[in-house]
């Protein structure tokens, strides 16, 4: 599970560092990779063979990084550097927050209508919500920049000198 998480970390810091070069929509892209995350929860609820879940796990991982790697780079590339870690917060915050809400609910609601429709009602959640964000404009035209310019800073020009020898001003 470690050598997995961080091979999915370096994936996410080499395209961080390389940037959105391969999609133009970049946006709908980003979000069709989180249909993946309804469907091993669908199989938990369906009872479906543990192999079935652990493969539709394992892709709905896959879906997931290239949603993570795609965000970051849009958020990158979006938001102005000054105000970058201030929005970078408020999104893990958002991102967070209502987790243990969320854990909260969970145990009367699958005692209340079953584990199974539980979590069927949690697959459905996730498709209407990602279908919410594709049902905005903003998002479907949110394109990648066709080129992209590089943002490292140039390397420093060093001059060798030999010993004795006067350096210019």
């Amino acid at each position: 599970m470690l050598t997995i998480m961080s091979a999915e970390r370096q994936t996410m810091n080499f395209y961080r560092n390389t940037g959105p070069t391969y999609m133009e929509p970049i946006a709908p892209v980003a979000l069709l990779c989180m249909f993946p995350a309804a469907v091993p929860i669908d199989l938990l609820s369906a009872q479906a063979p543990v192999w079935l879940i652990a493969a539709a796990m394992f892709g709905s991982g896959i879906a997931s990084d290239v949603f993570g790697v795609l965000w970051a780079t849009t958020i990158q590339r979006e938001i102005p550097e000054q105000i970058l870690s201030r929005v970078s917060s408020y999104d893990w915050f958002g991102s967070l927050a209502l987790a243990p809400l969320g854990l909260l609910i969970a145990g009367p609601v699958a005692a209340a209508v079953g584990t199974g429709q539980a979590l069927a009602g949690c697959a459905i959640m996730i498709v209407l919500a990602t279908t919410g964000a594709l049902l905005s404009p903003r998002v479907r035209t949110l394109r990648a920049p066709a080129e992209r310019a590089s943002t490292k800073a140039p390397s420093p020009v060093l001059s060798v000198h030999q010993v004795g020898e006067e350096q210019a001003d």
